[in-house]
């Protein structure tokens, strides 16, 4: 599930959800957090922040944040 709101040049987002096996039970849970500013036309900058916990054996959490530059010719 997740929602998103713009205002003018900036966009922020939020998404979180859950992986379930075939009986249901919870094994990994995820959020991701985003906001995005559009600095010129075709460039757009956007900063992200995840987390991912997994209760399943042998998988482990990560956290991630990232900086990312979108350019559109």
């Amino acid at each position: 599930m997740g929602v998103s709101y713009s205002m003018g040049d900036i966009t922020l987002a939020y998404e979180n959800g859950q992986l379930k096996d075939g009986a249901g039970n919870e094994f990994v849970t995820h959020s991701q957090l985003a906001a995005s500013y559009t600095v010129a036309t075709g460039i757009t900058a956007v900063l992200t922040t995840s987390e991912v916990d997994a209760t399943l054996a042998g998988h482990s959490d990560r956290d991630q944040l990232e900086l990312q530059l979108k350019l559109a010719f």
